[in-house]
């Protein structure tokens, strides 16, 4: 049994196909995972605009999204180059919430055919009777947490009626795979979100993206750990409250105590480290040659000349380069 009763519950999932997708193969992943076919989808633009799109001929990509019941989304990108490609499949939170989605076995067919999943969330309800959304509130506002991060803000969306919300980190710009190692945490009053749930209880969400994300749903390290154990085990590390003292430097004080009934029975757990490839000597050439670039406009041509010309010369190389030249004029 889970210590306080406290259960993770996955709230969303964005997931992103090989390279080079065979789209033929699309409607058999959404048979075998959602049990929906293509025809199930709509387009989830208006009426205007899907005839404004279809209607126009320009040289540039688009976005065309589709979907069932604004629960799960389907998105394309529209290429002159490279036609019709896939480019995310989402579960939105109510998708999860609402549908009887087997996570395991979508998870499971989701690494079969290399998808990565670039975005995913987990929620925990915490109840009233372990802390009130207002204690929470007052601990952010007076600043009495220590936080992995520098962002920690209040947030106002009207689309979920107002609800008081805090977060702790920020999305990222861009979830790719490559470059993105980020989470975020956030708490709000659960009941004006959602309607099935009684007031007073505080929904703690954790919203992982890129490379974070894809190792907490697939490394084979987290993979088979308990939802609830691996999402407190990494926000156990992220965020941590402290007491309401008056003693200025906030890492001294104790942890509160709400808190410690909160976290104190899991173990801190950390996301394995992104393992960036090295780069290829084309890229490191790319990048000089951009530097050098923007040298010359920094300098003007002529004392950019003079200085590169310096530098052959006290390196031993000016005549290389002017064999390198003279062989590059006879080549053209």
């Amino acid at each position: 049994m889970i210590p306080n009763q406290l259960y993770a519950q996955y709230h969303k999932f964005v997931f992103r196909p090989p390279k080079h997708y065979n789209l033929n193969n699309l409607d058999g992943l959404l048979k075998q995972c959602f049990s929906l076919t293509l025809n199930d989808f709509e387009d989830k633009s208006s009426t205007q605009e899907a005839k404004k799109r279809k209607g126009e001929s320009g040289t540039l990509p688009f976005k065309e999204a589709t979907t069932y019941n604004r629960l799960i989304d389907v998105e394309y990108v529209n290429s002159p180059k490279y036609g019709k490609t896939l480019n995310l499949i989402t579960i939105q939170g109510q998708g999860l919430d609402t549908l009887k989605l087997d996570v395991g076995a979508i998870l499971t067919e989701m690494e079969v055919q290399n998808f990565v999943c670039i975005e995913c969330h987990s929620k925990i309800l915490i109840p009233e009777s372990t802390v009130t959304f207002p204690t929470l509130e007052k601990h952010f506002i007076t600043k009495a947490y220590t936080a992995d991060c520098r962002i920690v803000a209040p947030l106002t969306d009207p689309s979920n009626n107002h609800a008081r919300t805090w977060a702790v980190g920020s999305r990222p710009a861009h979830k790719s795979i490559n470059s993105v190692h980020g989470k975020r945490l956030i708490f709000y009053e659960a009941s004006k979100v959602h309607d099935a749930i009684p007031a007073g209880m505080t929904e703690m969400e954790m919203q992982l993206f890129g490379d974070a994300a894809n190792k907490f749903v697939y490394d084979t390290t987290l993979r088979d750990i308990d939802l609830t154990v691996k999402t407190l085990g990494i926000i156990r590390p992220y965020l941590t409250f402290k007491t309401l003292t008056g003693d200025k430097n906030v890492s001294r004080r104790s942890v509160a105590r709400f808190w410690l009934s909160i976290i104190d029975n899991f173990p801190a757990i950390r996301i394995p480290r992104l393992n960036r490839l090295p780069p290829i000597l084309k890229n490191k050439r790319d990048k000089f040659r951009t530097s050098l670039y923007g040298k010359k406009l920094d300098f003007g041509e002529i004392l950019f000349l003079e200085v590169l010309t310096e530098f052959l010369q006290d390196q031993g190389l000016a005549a290389k380069a002017a064999h390198m030249l003279a062989f590059d004029q006879v080549s053209f």
